[in-house]
């Protein structure tokens, strides 16, 4: 399933998780790529890539940054809400500025393509609809719960952790990120009124893997797809990025 392509300085790996993804992909209608607060993947250089391969790639993409929700991410770390609140917004600032930048270089910005953001996701009554039914499942479902949980498990055991927080609370102020993104996962056509999509990040996860098998009680919509996406390291920009403290930061 994966395809290796070349475009122009942009050399990336395209890998369907299943053979409806495959189909959803070969349609080439609309990209969701995931950009993730706090992480050092995401550079301007990277992120100017994925702009340049989406807009030759797809009819329409956008980048999506939820930097609202990743504020539980902060605080499962063991930040105070304010802190959280403070640095979610400096993460968020800079991935856009990024963005912004990335959406100018490839000429996509008059085609309809922009960043996803959490505003226009409270907005918008399709997104909360599905927001809720993810929510109750994963109060009523174990085998969702567990799955989910896992994740935001995942996440705190990679982190540096501050305070004296218990493990379980982390894990429970974390879920809220992955939980808040999973709607995109499911149905983002039905969300932002698409014939199809495929949700682009460069890689995957157990959860992930268990929702396209069929392993869990929920599953995507038939017109929904995920494209694990990767790019060559390091990827640089033509822009100098006055916001970057390492090459990859």
């Amino acid at each position: 399933m994966t395809g290796n392509n070349e475009l122009g300085t942009a050399a990336f790996t395209a890998t369907p998780l299943s053979a409806n993804c495959r189909a959803v992909y070969e349609r080439r209608e609309h990209a969701l790529i995931g950009l993730s607060p706090g992480s050092g993947y995401f550079s301007t250089g990277r992120i100017g890539q994925l702009a340049q391969i989406a807009a030759t790639e797809f009819e329409r993409f956008h980048f999506m940054i939820l930097a609202e929700p990743f504020t539980w991410n902060l605080q499962a770390i063991g930040h105070t809400p304010t802190e959280a609140a403070k640095l979610g917004y400096q993460q968020q600032r800079r991935l856009i500025n990024r963005a912004n930048r990335a959406l100018a270089e490839a000429g996509a910005t008059d085609n309809g393509n922009y960043i996803l953001q959490w505003a226009d996701l409270c907005d918008n009554r399709e997104y909360v609809e599905i927001l809720g039914n993810v929510y109750e499942s994963y109060n009523a479902m174990e085998d969702f719960r567990v799955a989910a949980s896992g994740i935001a498990a995942d996440y705190v055991r990679t982190r540096n952790l501050q305070g004296r927080r218990p493990f379980a609370e982390r894990v429970s102020f974390a879920v809220h990120y992955f939980l808040a993104e999973l709607p995109l996962l499911l149905d983002t056509p039905h969300i932002l009124g698409l014939r199809s999509s495929v949700f682009c990040y460069h890689r995957t996860n157990e959860f992930i893997d268990k929702l396209w098998t069929g392993q869990l009680p929920v599953a995507p919509a038939d017109n929904q797809g995920y494209l694990v996406l990767t790019l060559p390291y390091p990827a640089k920009s033509s822009v100098a990025d006055p916001e970057a403290t390492s090459p990859d930061s």
